[in-house]
């Protein structure tokens, strides 16, 4: 079976409009994916690409580029999806922090804050910098503080709502 990195020499090659492969980790090293500018398909791949591929073993995906979309926002909006994460990450706002600095703010141990850190850390939500024997973390994408702020925003209209409607039906009583 071909490497992966033959296949990219034929794409290149034949000036295929396709990107660098991209393998599924989740899957074989067999499971390719191909990103064109529309869709993840192999499909869109001229065809002595496909058969090349074919012929060396590999298994295309299809996966259309808004599905991988929803999947990515799903794993990063789970990363979220804890309390203290979201607390960390408020901390962060202000400038990076070491472990010792959040665990006294937020007044837990410090392996509660590790494993919180490790969560963002996976998902690329927190960068490290390491100093002497202190890792310090920031905010990778400031961004991020305006998904906050609107979450914040929308729970805050969430109560003006819910509010409303506790003083219609005091009305009513």
């Amino acid at each position: 079976m071909a490497h992966p990195y033959q296949l990219r020499k034929y794409i290149q090659f034949l000036n295929c409009p396709l990107s660098v492969p991209l393998f599924d980790k989740t899957k074989s090293l067999n499971t390719m994916v191909f990103a064109t500018s529309k869709f993840m398909r192999f499909a869109s791949c001229p065809p002595i690409v496909q058969r090349c591929a074919e012929l060396n073993g590999f298994h295309p995906k299809f996966l259309p580029m808004q599905e991988t979309l929803r999947n990515f926002k799903t794993e990063f909006f789970k990363a979220l999806a804890h309390p203290m994460r979201i607390q960390i990450l408020e901390i962060l706002r202000e400038g990076e922090r070491n472990v010792t600095e959040l665990q006294d703010v937020l007044a837990v141990e410090g392996s509660s804050v590790s494993q919180q850190l490790s969560v963002l850390r996976s998902k690329n939500i927190v960068d490290t910098r390491k100093a002497g024997t202190n890792v310090y973390y920031s905010v990778r994408d400031p961004a991020l503080f305006d998904l906050l702020d609107t979450a914040r925003t929308v729970f805050n209209n969430h109560l003006i709502d819910t509010r409303s409607i506790l003083e219609q039906l005091e009305e009513e009583a």
